[in-house]
């Protein structure tokens, strides 16, 4: 499961870096950067626990199973 996840992540961060929205300070500049995720299963607590290692998930949209 970890490996679809990480795969989701990977193309919804390379279709959306472009998107401004505040989720995790940025090393290099201070600043917040927000990722849209869209996932290809069902939103569980294992998805956002496993999601949530690489930063804070802030907003849940179940009926379309998509987080920020």
């Amino acid at each position: 499961m970890k490996f679809k996840t990480l795969g989701t992540i990977a193309i919804a961060v390379s279709v959306t870096l472009g998107a401004t929205a505040s989720a995790a300070p940025s090393k290099s500049t201070g600043k917040l950067i927000g990722v849209n995720v869209v996932l290809k299963q069902d939103v569980t607590n294992d998805v956002l626990a496993d999601i949530a290692r690489y930063g804070k998930v802030r907003d849940v949209v179940y009926e379309i199973d998509a987080l920020t």
